[in-house]
């Protein structure tokens, strides 16, 4: 026989169930995101986030889109904007994406945000093939510091063959405490001798 203490509980647990929330809809999201105040402003972008990603690892980039410019309204930072041209170079808008980035480092100062948004353009327009477009970006943002920049920019001297510039850039990074990972393996890239070449005796 079950007594009334267990009786009580399953009861109470019972209740629970019944009146558990249904999940918040994406409407419902941007509504939280648009009037979240004070310390509830915090979680609830990043809970906000965690459903954005959700639907960009399902592919629903348009459900995602909706829930991140809802952030990037509120928040207007570099995270946001970021975050939302990617969305928009997934279903291939690059010159939105590009105007969106554009945009936002007009309104920031912060080199090393600056230098994010820079490298953001930058991987947008290799992916178009822009690789001319992409390499000032990419100096703009090696001016401000950036080492991923370098990284990419001694890769992409790699893929065209331009052996010493990719050497130079990479013996830069080399000489970083700590080195960045992908420095040594392009330094080595850059020594080996061009297709065809044959090592000299």
């Amino acid at each position: 026989m079950i007594g009334p203490a267990l009786v009580a509980v399953l009861c109470a647990l019972q209740g629970a169930s019944d009146v558990q929330a249904p999940a918040a809809t994406d409407a419902e999201w941007v509504e939280r995101i648009a009037t979240a105040q004070g310390d509830d402003y915090g979680p609830t972008l990043n809970a906000a986030f965690e459903r954005f990603m959700q639907h960009v690892d399902a592919l629903r980039m348009d459900r995602a889109e909706v829930l991140m410019r809802a952030m990037h309204d509120r928040a207007h930072g570099g995270w946001s904007a970021e975050s939302l041209a990617m969305v928009m170079v997934r279903q291939g808008r690059y010159d939105e994406a590009r105007a969106l980035l554009t945009e936002q480092l007009a309104t920031v100062d912060d080199p090393t945000e600056r230098a994010a948004l820079l490298q953001a353009r930058a991987l947008h327009a290799l992916g178009r093939g822009e690789d001319a477009v992409a390499r000032r970006d990419l100096g703009a943002a090696l001016l401000l510091g950036s080492s991923d920049a370098e990284v990419v920019l001694a890769l992409l001297a790699l893929s065209h063959g331009e052996l010493e510039r990719a050497r130079v850039t990479s013996r830069a990074l080399l000489a970083r405490d700590p080195a960045p990972a992908w420095a040594l393996r392009s330094w080595g890239l850059s020594m080996l001798p061009p297709a065809g070449d044959s090592p000299s005796e």
